[in-house]
């Protein structure tokens, strides 16, 4: 059971009834406020936050002229906020029980961490003591993105690297996704000309972006898949490669915030010898609230 003994006059119980939920479902936390001492009060207060932490570069000047630093900052807000208690005095050994509910909207960003970019959400408690610290106690709050919040993002468009020379071109069975599932589709690769390749391969890669000041990304391949190795490249010939790509269970969901996104896609490579590799791309959305959500 999560609770929290800051002030030295009161201790405050919070207790969730699940351990997570999925973005437009609403969050009931029990609260419990133990009077140790007599507490003059002025008044309490539970909220559901939000809290996206990014990391952003930024340039300084120096006595050399100038560099691009890394800054940490934090972007928190008040998603929705009760009122439970208002003032009075809150007798030594009281024990007094609440029961309160936070709406969430179905197109809030899910808990999720990364590189450059995590968010949290949490239930916290504040008892307002005036000429005393106040007691706060807080528990952390799992939110789960729904599969429509960013399926508009799963277009049907490859971007790519240089299609004149090499085309390719991806076709996936479903492009939203949940954790754990599978990418199941088609690779064509089509070159225009004869080269060397050690490899046609495609990979799942997580994107970070952060655009303040001067912008930050952050690219991880989190599993990637050989179609063929050491293949004969003849230019106009047509290469169909089925791929099975696994996502892993550990995978955080896409979203956007106003700091910070986070992107998926599949990506196509042809990996060449001694030279710059073509590939292509296709946005998936991972969602990792329940499949019918």
């Amino acid at each position: 059971m999560p609770w929290g003994l800051l002030g030295g006059l009161a201790r405050i119980e919070i207790t969730l009834n699940q351990p997570m939920y999925v973005a437009g479902e609403t969050v009931r936390a029990t609260i419990v406020v133990h009077a140790l001492e007599d507490v003059e009060l002025r008044a309490a207060h539970a909220s559901l936050v939000f809290d996206n932490r990014y990391t952003y570069r930024t340039r300084r000047r120096t006595k050399n002229g100038t560099t691009t630093v890394s800054s940490s900052a934090s972007d928190t807000r008040v998603a929705h906020s009760i009122a439970f208690l208002s003032a009075g005095t809150l007798a030594s050994g009281s024990q007094q029980q609440f029961e309160l509910e936070f709406p969430s909207l179905h197109d809030m960003p899910p808990t999720a961490v990364g590189a450059i970019t995590s968010i949290d959400w949490s239930i916290q408690v504040k008892l307002d003591i005036p000429n005393a610290v106040d007691a706060t106690a807080s528990v952390p709050v799992v939110l789960l993105s729904r599969s429509e919040t960013y399926a508009s993002w799963a277009t049907d468009e490859t971007f790519g690297s240089d299609q004149n020379a090499c085309l390719i071109d991806l076709h996936l069975e479903q492009q939203v996704v949940r954790p754990g599932d599978t990418l199941n589709g088609m690779v064509t690769i089509t070159p225009r000309s004869d080269f060397s390749a050690t490899d046609f391969r495609v990979e799942l890669v997580r994107r970070e972006e952060v655009p303040r000041d001067q912008g930050n990304l952050a690219e991880e391949s989190v599993s990637s898949v050989i179609l063929m190795e050491n293949p004969t490249i003849t230019s106009g010939m047509v290469y169909e490669l089925p791929l099975q790509l696994p996502v892993p269970p550990t995978a955080s969901a896409s979203y956007r915030t106003d700091n910070a996104a986070v992107h998926w896609a599949i990506k196509a490579v042809v990996a060449r010898r001694f030279r710059t590799d073509f590939h292509a791309l296709k946005e998936v959305v991972i969602f990792n609230g329940p499949a019918d959500a």
